[in-house]
């Protein structure tokens, strides 16, 4: 039976570059640090006293920063290169990081929330840019699937080390969560090198308006991209109406980082797996089938008063959250032109950056004015309608992994026809 475990083990690590184990490994590190955003709202209310529809709305001022960094991570990874905006953005980060856990100036807390926002996901189209990069299309589903595992083998840790660290000192929070950001960008600096494809080769004159125009041109991009962000208005209940709704149902801080971290422990458990299983079924039905789950995880919280039942809701969405992400960042490389992958990538994490500010903003308001029953029905209802677009867009999608660079030369046909519209 070890011998079987060890040879599935070896088969799913064969193949991958050194280059990526090193962003695999900062990743990693980086995660099990997140220590600040699922407390963020926790921290305003309890401890600088802000009211919860203020707090809220500040904690979602980080999606507005979030927001930015997609367009001009994605727009710096193509044009200054994927290793130099990595280690800018993680740097800025831990920096900013480490000045919000000193400021207690509400308007100061707020406007250091967007650069948080900013500076933390700058990196993001970046590394998804160089997982393309470095992997074949054959393999990037599997490559995704295992960087998704690291993000949440720290999601399953970091909230438990969180809640305790929060019960006796929220600066030691942000300091924890600053080193480990800043460790991250020490990895990238010592094993990433710069892995853009040669812009002679691939741009054939192609200036950044033209790479904007087409990528504002894609239909299934901006499909893709616009059913990411109703997805991920649910999702980000999780880091602030989630733990208000606990917190006033008499949960403590702990209390909610145990409920949260079965998002991770459920992820590291079997999201890896669950990549192998992925490419057997249509794309449309699989993501049709996460939207269904996110909906019903939160529409549940309605009902539910305490811990086991608030973890079994954490459990259902966390199904449908570890079915959609590696799969939607696959696509997004796979239709992405070669030279515009970094764009492609920021145009898609455009919808998690917006989602990360109105979600929270909505939430915390129709949480407050309307109650929990309204909110978590409002959930569940969008979850349908995005099973439905993805159900309807199905025809569209390419329904298996793409062998050996094929989708590649899709991807790059699909831009001269963009390009002659």
């Amino acid at each position: 039976m070890l011998h079987h475990l060890s040879k599935r083990v070896s088969h799913l690590l064969a193949g991958l570059p050194r280059a990526y184990w090193y962003l695999w490994g900062g990743t990693l590190l980086n995660r099990l640090g997140m220590f600040v955003l699922p407390f963020l709202t926790i921290y305003l209310t309890t401890v600088r006293k802000i009211p919860i529809s203020q707090a809220a709305f500040v904690a979602s001022l980080v999606g507005v920063g979030s927001f930015c960094a997609s367009l001009s991570g994605g727009f710096l990874a193509d044009r200054i290169g994927r290793r130099f905006t990595m280690i800018l953005g993680l740097v800025c980060a831990a920096a900013i990081t480490l000045i919000l856990g000193f400021v207690q100036l509400l308007a100061a807390i707020a406007i250091l929330a967007i650069f948080l926002g900013f500076w933390t996901d700058l990196y993001r189209p970046a590394s998804a840019a160089a997982v393309a990069d470095l992997i074949q299309p054959a393999d990037r589903i599997r490559a995704f699937s295992l960087l998704y595992w690291a993000i949440n083998v720290g999601a399953a840790v970091a909230p438990i080390i969180a809640g305790i660290i929060a019960g006796t000192s929220y600066l030691i929070l942000f300091l924890a969560d600053a080193l480990t950001t800043l460790a991250f960008s020490v990895c990238i600096w010592f094993g990433v090198p710069e892995t853009r494809p040669d812009r002679e080769t691939h741009t054939s004159g192609i200036s950044v308006f033209s790479g904007i125009r087409i990528a504002l041109k894609d239909t299934l991009l901006l499909s893709y991209t616009l059913l990411a962000f109703l997805f991920a208005c649910i999702f980000f209940q999780c880091y602030a109406t989630l733990p208000l709704d606990m917190y006033a149902h008499g949960m403590s801080t702990a209390e909610y980082g145990i409920a949260i971290a079965m998002n991770g422990l459920l992820i590291v458990g079997v999201s890896v797996p669950v990549s192998h299983i992925i490419p057997r079924f249509p794309r449309h039905f699989i993501l049709a089938g996460s939207a269904v789950l996110m909906g019903t995880g939160f529409g549940l919280v309605a009902f539910v008063h305490t811990l086991p039942f608030y973890a079994l809701a954490v459990i259902i969405w966390t199904m449908g959250e570890l079915i959609a992400a590696p799969l939607g960042s696959t696509i997004i490389a796979d239709i992405s032109p070669v030279h515009l992958r970094g764009l492609y990538s920021g145009v898609f994490g455009t919808a998690w950056g917006l989602a990360a500010f109105t979600g929270p903003a909505l939430g915390g308001l129709v949480l407050e004015h309307f109650g929990n029953l309204t909110l978590w029905s409002a959930c569940f209802i969008l979850g349908l309608i995005v099973a439905l677009g993805h159900l309807l867009l199905g025809r569209k999608l390419r329904k298996n992994t793409p062998d050996n660079g094929k989708m590649e030369n899709e991807a790059d046909a699909r831009d001269l026809s963009l390009q002659v519209q």
